[in-house]
């Protein structure tokens, strides 16, 4: 396929996320849990990804990512290794050349809160509404599923550890979510208990904190061992870590907070006693004070380095993010100012704007 020549081009933005319940999403844990219903909760969050995607007139291909840019003669010249793997593996599977693409992220890499699926997510998306509009320009946005299904594929082939599947449906669905990890379904892997009522997901922003700290995870953090352990005894973490991820979100669909506290913390202990190292001294001390707040904290995603997140009581809220800012004080990193997204992907074309 060539260049754009339709469209002035493609702007899609998708949130990050916290969790719980995370590297049960992934097919090697899901498949051998499924009779326990395995299941990941996560929250998505703002500040967003954005990737644009816009033509050019010469068929070459550039992809800027904010920390490295680089100048391909056409879509096959850019390499499925590196940093630029994610954007290459999108112009691979729709042969796009004369493009350019723009990658922003006000995050650094490693914070385990789902940076990469939601890139993942934004090339997708506009590689493939740019692919429909040149061809049919009332053709309209890609199905949100699907659009998360492939995202994750596409990741999967040019990542070294195994790539689950609640990153990209996160930012694909936005608010809050149960997912429940169905490995006998192909075309359909997963259910949604949405839990993106307005005053939840108020309430959620009311208590919600967010840590980044200066040890980001390389590698995906714990995922390889996660995914190794069940060979290795480790079954019985995984299905109590699915019951009270599954818990929790009963706690959060009554607005039991006492009762979310505790099912977040607990799932946290599930994971640090198998896996001391999930959370380094860092993330353990910050935990530490939201425990001293009454609320409750855990990693981010693979862990062991990374992002920490927190629900507290909103009037401990002040007092915890003090506490933290103490904390991550002698590396210089401030706790994240992280709003609660209701929106998951945006699409926009030129000056118009299209949402799911």
């Amino acid at each position: 396929m060539g260049g754009i020549r339709s469209i002035a081009g493609v702007r899609a933005t998708a949130p990050l996320r916290v969790d719980c319940g995370n590297a049960l999403d992934l097919q090697g844990l899901s498949v051998l849990l499924q009779p326990y219903d395995p299941c990941t909760l996560n929250i998505a969050i703002g500040p967003r990804v954005e990737v644009v995607v816009a033509p050019r007139d010469d068929g070459r291909v550039s992809v800027d990512d904010g920390a490295e840019a680089g100048e391909f003669s056409s879509y096959a010249e850019v390499p499925l290794g590196g940093s630029h793997r994610l954007a290459a593996a999108a112009l691979h599977h729709y042969q796009l050349s004369g493009v350019s693409i723009q990658i922003r992220s006000v995050l650094p890499r490693g914070m385990g809160l789902g940076g990469s699926g939601a890139v993942s997510l934004c090339l997708v998306a506009a590689c493939e509404a740019v692919t429909r509009a040149d061809h049919d320009a009332g053709s309209g946005l890609p199905d949100l599923a699907a659009c998360a299904l492939l995202a994750q594929r596409l990741e999967a082939a040019v990542t070294p550890t195994a790539v689950g599947f609640q990153d990209h449906l996160a930012a694909a669905f936005g608010g809050a979510s149960l997912w429940t990890w169905n490995s006998r379904d192909y075309a359909h892997p997963f259910r949604r208990l949405s839990l993106s009522d307005p005053d939840l997901l108020d309430e959620l922003g009311r208590r919600l904190l967010v840590a980044l700290t200066a040890e980001g995870h390389v590698d995906g953090g714990m995922t390889a061992e996660w995914v190794a352990s069940v060979r290795q005894g480790a079954m019985p973490a995984w299905k109590a870590t699915s019951a009270t991820t599954r818990e929790l979100a009963g706690c959060l669909e009554r607005r039991d907070w006492s009762g979310a506290h505790d099912s977040l913390d607990r799932e946290c202990q599930i994971r640090i006693r198998a896996w001391p190292e999930t959370m380094t001294e860092t993330a353990r001390a910050l935990r530490e004070a939201a425990l001293a707040g009454g609320g409750a904290a855990r990693f981010a995603g693979g862990g062991r380095g990374g992002a920490v997140w927190a629900l507290v009581p909103p009037e401990s809220r002040d007092r915890v993010r003090t506490r933290w800012r103490e904390i991550l004080g002698q590396g210089g990193v401030e706790p994240l100012t992280a709003s609660v997204e209701r929106e998951g992907l945006v699409v926009e074309w030129a000056a118009t704007s299209t949402s799911h």
